[in-house]
């Protein structure tokens, strides 16, 4: 089987002259399926039933909390080291929160802040602050007219505001909010949907250029299978998109700004055989691109994609594949999706959250089953490798692009583009982090273009 993942970067980077440029040529293709480990397994003690994203944080470690689990049962926050080593931060208690389903933010302050869907002074959840120096505080208690039980990721705002969404509560029947908080606990109420605008968000926002924000409802809009709304700092709420069914149906996940501009997506139901989609969407409202999962190929995504260096998009879905256990997939731009794996008890199953890009350029993701009691997974997928702006220095010419730990590439040049006969430059370099470098001697160069190949795994 050939993997359309696994292979050198759509790109050339040249050098005539002393001049530096970079120009397209047609990707060549290696084969062999990508690298599944079970990177560590929740006994309980440590944390059971994650549902949210790791965050890889300024520190190289990660982090994350899972909805169950700790002394009290009703979750904790996590650090993991990038070998695996899990410490526990903080237990939840109830009065200080519980179960939380979202994952951590940190922002500019280098403090994390995060929500828990339950718990806190009313029972309708928490925001809370997890200082870099390991102090917990709870800044906020829901209490229903303001919100409840907030299920998606805090985002922060080009003001220094956190921004997000509640699975409830609100003053137009309970369907929901989107509130502003500031990082030292003042919450304001920015717009509660009403059903006919949309109800129940589980997802984040996702921040736009201009600013505002954009995200989804998982029901309600004119056809009550969700929609995609827009929203800006004081609460200016426009409707742009109501799902149909046939273009996708209950969106759970948030959307993700693409590099082209448009965001991306996923809705749990709907689309050709109603295991759910993929979907991109221009700024206004007007859908670029839907792709449907045909159960074999996966169900039912609950989590938002990310895009990869590669420019490709990666994600996972809860149900669907090989197992029905779940599934770990790429889509390119153009709208081709490919299974990368099916998932298992055995490395974890039925995943509610997204992926994270590790230090060294593997895939992590967390499932709320498995062996145990979820399973935190490394994939190393081999994304197609990405040139670096390259440099002049020292009297050489000096090349770096994106790796994944422990695959080898093959630096190769040709002094005319189009010919099919690159010569190697040097040997197979072996990994060892996110980014790999080499270099070439500007003496032995008149007129040369680079590229690097992903060699077979």
């Amino acid at each position: 089987m050939t993997f359309p993942f696994c292979s050198y970067k759509s790109s050339v980077v040249c050098l005539t002259a002393g001049l530096l440029g970079l120009l397209l040529a047609t990707p060549a293709q290696c084969s062999g399926p990508p690298n599944l480990t079970n990177f560590l397994s929740f006994s309980g003690s440590n944390g059971k039933h994650p549902t949210s994203a790791l965050l890889l944080a300024a520190d190289g470690n990660f982090y994350g909390t899972t909805f169950n689990g700790g002394g009290s049962t009703v979750g904790l926050i996590f650090r993991l080291t990038p070998t695996g080593v899990p410490t526990t931060l903080v237990t939840f208690s109830t009065t200080n929160g519980a179960n939380p389903y979202a994952g951590l933010l940190q922002a500019t302050d280098g403090n994390f802040y995060g929500t828990t869907s339950s718990g806190g002074a009313n029972g309708d959840g928490t925001v809370f602050q997890l200082t870099a120096g390991g102090q917990f505080h709870t800044l906020v208690s829901f209490n229903f007219t303001n919100g409840a039980s907030p299920k998606g990721n805090l985002v922060q705002g080009l003001d220094g505001n956190l921004y997000g969404t509640t699975f409830q509560g609100g003053t137009n029947g309970g369907y929901g909010t989107v509130f502003k908080i500031t990082t030292g606990g003042t919450l304001t109420s920015l717009f509660s949907f009403n059903g006919a605008n949309g109800a129940y968000p589980l997802s984040a926002l996702a921040l736009a250029k201009d600013g505002s924000f954009y995200g989804t409802t998982s029901s309600g809009a004119s056809n009550d299978l969700g929609s995609v709304f827009q929203i800006t700092t004081n609460g200016q709420f426009a409707n742009l998109l109501s799902f149909n069914g046939t273009d996708g149906a209950s969106p759970d996940a948030g959307l993700v700004l693409g590099k082209d501009g448009n965001f991306y997506g996923t809705t749990y139901a709907g689309g050709d055989s109603g295991a759910g989609t993929v979907f991109g969407m221009s700024p206004a409202g007007a859908l670029t691109l839907s792709v449907s999962f045909e159960t074999t190929n996966g169900a039912g995504p609950h989590a938002p994609v990310i895009q990869g260096a590669d420019g490709n998009f990666y994600g996972t879905t809860e149900i669907g594949g090989g197992n029905n256990d779940g599934t770990v997939f790429e889509l390119t731009p153009a709208g081709v999706l490919t299974t990368l794996v099916s998932l298992d008890p055995s490395t974890g199953n039925l995943p509610l959250a997204g992926l994270t890009v590790g230090p060294d350029g593997n895939l992590y993701g967390t499932t709320q089953s498995g062996d145990f009691y979820g399973n935190i997974f490394r994939l190393g997928v081999a994304m197609a490798p990405v040139f670096y702006p390259a440099s002049l220095g020292g009297g050489n010419f000096l090349l770096s692009w994106s790796s994944v730990a422990g695959y080898s590439y093959q630096l190769e040049y040709v002094s005319v583009l189009g010919g099919t006969n690159w010569t190697n430059l040097g040997s197979p370099i072996i990994a060892t982090s996110g980014m790999s470098s080499s270099s070439d001697a500007m003496s032995s160069v008149s007129n040369r273009f680079y590229r690097c190949v992903l060699l077979d795994p």
